[in-house]
């Protein structure tokens, strides 16, 4: 036996030696006369220097062993100090090449628009249409971050019983959505007061205004800035730039903003139902969702609703954390940033709750009605004018857009697909890969009626838009469903039942459809219409009856804009003249401005259920925190149960030397410990999963995996403080099973891991487009799997 086992499994030696010395005296007496008590001098001296040269031993190795224990703490202590420091300086790293590649695309595009603008083709200073809506900066970093948000809970009031499903949306459980409204951000000296939005808008002309991220102090005096030529092109990059007359928030402008949307937001809830929140709607306070972006970017500390003021430079009022909002399930708030030339607007959503429903909505309101307008028009005129811009944007920022139908579950986890790139070829033998709505979603069985086609084998869904680039993906294509709200095609602006169908697909919302709006291009015109996006326009639905003849003169405007020219020129156009077929006078139903029951606007909403989208898989959701470019405090809850792992085989050893050395104390010691230990992250664990099960929407799971932890751990104490032996194998054997689960758990998190970055590769691959890899962080697989993200979108 070793020194350090006689020392842990017999505490107490001087027994031991003198029972050496009694059985030496037994098998070799000295004489007749000595015995063990009858010793001379010299023996009992050599026998004590023996015991302290044994007591001097175990002290030099008791305190050899110390100082490695002392060694080894110190080296973990530094290699997990080392880790840390590397750990931030990747996520930095990440924040900084995500806003670069954020600022090329920005300058390309804006290079673009410019030598669109100096062609030969330029428009009229006041362009017709809305304007483009490209995404916003936020929901573009945001997007390379992966994960869609879910940063606020809120309460819905489910039964207990059905926390575990998807809950079906109907009539009985939704109520028309409701709104608040936030101005805030139009007020110089709310927006001036708070360092977030400080110096981001305009109120005075020649004040300047930052636009990025500038380092430099704000300048002094009336410039010159290096800004360029405003009425071409934004600047990019991080500067300060001078506002001018165009850029500045007047009174008049910012009256009218809160009219029109005021106006515009009373329709949304005839549109479409949420589940009421119950109680308040509340915001959390906190550093946000992106803290390496925010350090990156100066904007560090805990604010309300902190994404909506770091990333798009909202006013929040801290009373939206403390006392929330009765009688809310959403908020829109409106900013009104220095203009991009060609830009309308722009809407995004950038706060959401534990099911990834957006809770508040951003409109930055980009261009401004001109003085010639507002002395021309009545305000409810313009009211009537901008009613679709305000529609649009609140509809994006409601989750219209490609990044919710992407990522959206079944109620057991799965991924549910419904988009997908799919090939496309134009007449002219153009190809593109653009997203289509899928079979069986609700979309796609809307717009299959609405264009008539009725073989599934010629019907692939409905396509998105794939022109301009600054709205690709988030937009219906213009060149199918010019007469939607949420295309370009500066038609009927038409709140219609497809759009609404895109948002029930998202799996938030109940739709309306009672009160869609009518839409008239390309309906009936067939799949070929559809697949070849208005490249060919054939004989479709005809109306027959007595007004065929006389109300077949539906047009459309050939005005176009930079939104929209590129896409629709290569539409054939409707002839909207009546014609005679077989001695039959006809027109085509898109033309057709006469009553008919036959081409009434159909109100009918697509069959099936309307269920919640249900929460990633447990391996997803974990993988989807472990992949995330920033560190924050939701990843500490997931890895609290990996960390449970090494302290099961802690666990493990030292029961085990209980077993064999019962009366060891130093076993005992350490087990209780490492089991004091594991009790923390099992409590901590317990304690959010019963708060977030009586308060919200959430798994069981979570919950019981905090409470085996800490019953199994209570277990462990008791055998170990009472000696059971046979508690002890019990503790020993299930203690097992817990570690081959975690070990499970943590295998199948780096699989998914794995398999992710295959998937999303396969995908670009099968759609004909390669992605292009740049060079990372080789240990930084997070950024491998966004770049791959990207090149899918783009």
């Amino acid at each position: 036996m070793s020194q350090g086992a006689r020392d842990h499994c017999f505490p107490s030696w001087r027994p031991a030696v003198l029972l050496l010395l009694i059985g030496s005296e037994a098998l070799f007496p000295r004489s007749s006369q000595s015995s063990l008590f009858e010793r001379d001098p010299w023996s009992l001296e050599e026998a004590q220097r023996i015991l302290e040269e044994i007591e001097i031993e175990a002290s030099l190795w008791q305190a050899q062993r110390i100082l490695e224990e002392i060694e080894i703490e110190a080296s973990l202590w530094q290699a997990q100090r080392i880790l840390e420091e590397i750990e931030i300086e990747a996520s930095l790293w990440q924040a900084q090449r995500i806003l670069e590649e954020i600022e090329i695309e920005a300058s390309l595009w804006q290079e673009q628009e410019r030598l669109r603008r100096l062609s030969g083709d330029a428009f009229e200073a006041e362009e017709p249409g809305r304007g483009l809506s490209p995404k916003p900066w936020f929901q573009e970093m945001s997007e390379r971050y992966g994960a869609p948000l879910q940063q606020h809970p809120q309460r819905y009031g489910l039964r207990l019983g059905r926390r575990l499903e998807a809950q079906a949306l109907n009539e009985n459980t939704t109520v028309p959505i409701r709104f608040h409204l936030n101005f805030d951000t139009l007020y110089e000296d709310k927006v001036q007061a708070n360092p977030f939005t400080k110096d981001r808008y305009c109120f005075q002309e020649g004040a300047w205004f930052r636009v990025g991220y500038p380092e430099d102090p704000k300048p002094v005096g009336a410039g010159p800035d290096d800004c360029g030529d405003r009425t071409t092109s934004y600047p990019s990059g991080n500067k300060w730039c001078i506002c001018v007359a165009n850029d500045v928030i007047t009174e008049q402008m910012r009256s009218f903003a809160i009219d029109a949307t005021t106006e515009a937001m009373k329709d949304m809830p005839k549109f479409i139902q949420v589940l009421p929140v119950e109680g308040s709607l509340k915001f959390r306070s906190w550093e946000g969702s992106f803290p390496a972006m925010w350090q990156r970017t100066r904007q560090t500390g805990v604010a309300c609703d902190p994404d909506c003021q770091k990333g798009l430079h909202v006013v929040v009022p801290d009373s939206l954390c403390s006392e929330g909002l009765t009688d809310t399930d959403a908020v829109l708030s409106v900013s009104m940033p220095p203009p991009v030339p060609g830009v309308g607007g722009a809407g995004t959503f950038c706060s959401a709750d534990q099911r990834g429903r957006p809770l508040h909505l951003i409109f930055q309101w980009h261009r401004r009605v001109s003085e010639s307008q507002f002395s021309d028009f009545s305000s409810q005129e313009l009211v009537r004018h901008w009613r679709g811009l305000v529609l649009h944007e609140a509809i994006h920022g409601l989750g219209f857009g490609s990044s919710l139908w992407r990522n959206s579950y079944h109620a057991g986890g799965e991924r549910r697909q419904l988009v997908k790139q799919l090939e496309v070829t134009d007449q002219d033998g153009t190809k593109d890969f653009i997203y289509h709505f899928m079979r069986y979603t609700r979309t796609y069985e809307v717009a299959k009626d609405y264009f008539g086609c009725q073989e599934d084998a010629d019907w692939q869904g409905l396509p998105l838009m794939s022109w301009p680039v600054s709205g690709r993906d988030t937009h219906h294509e213009t060149r199918i469903l010019r007469d939607d709200v949420m295309s370009y095609g500066n038609g009927l602006e038409a709140v219609s039942a497809i759009t609404l169908a895109a948002l029930e697909d998202i799996g938030h919302y109940f739709a309306n459809y009672s009160n869609a709006e009518c839409m008239w291009w390309g309906r009936g015109r067939g799949c070929a219409f559809v697949k070849q996006r208005c490249s060919v326009r054939p004989d479709g639905k005809v109306v027959n009856g007595s007004q065929a003849g006389s109300h077949c003169d539906r047009t459309w405007t050939e005005q176009y804009g930079p939104a929209n020219s590129e896409a629709l020129q290569k539409c054939v156009l409707p002839d909207c003249r009546s014609r005679v077929a077989n001695g039959v006078t006809v027109c085509d139903a898109e033309c057709f401005t006469g009553t008919d029951e036959s081409v009434s606007c159909n109100k009918v909403s697509p069959p099936g259920t309307v269920r919640q989208p249900g929460l990633a898989g447990w391996a997803e959701d974990v993988a989807n925190s472990f992949l995330s470019y920033d560190f924050t405090v939701d990843t500490l809850m997931h890895l609290a149960e990996v960390a449970l792992a090494p302290i099961c085989v802690l666990s493990l050893v030292f029961v085990g030397k209980c077993l064999c050395c019962p009366k060891t104390q130093m076993s005992r010691v350490l087990f209780y410990i490492f089991s004091a230990i594991s009790l923390l992250p099992g409590l901590a664990i317990f304690a959010l999963g019963g708060y977030v099960f009586f308060s919200m929407e959430f798994m069981i799971a979570f919950q019981g995996l905090g409470l085996a932890s800490v019953l199994l751990t209570v277990f462990g104490t008791y055998a170990v403080y009472f000696g059971d032996r046979c508690s002890m194998i019990i503790f020993c054997v299930l203690q097992a099973l817990e570690l081959a689960g975690l070990l499970t758990f943590v295998g199948l998190t780096m699989k998914f891991a794995m398999d992710l970055e295959s998937i999303t590769t396969d995908a670009l691959s099968q759609a004909g487009v390669t992605p292009a890899r740049t060079a990372t962080n080789p240990t930084d697989f997070a950024a491998q799997v966004a770049d791959s993200v990207m090149n899918e979108m783009t």
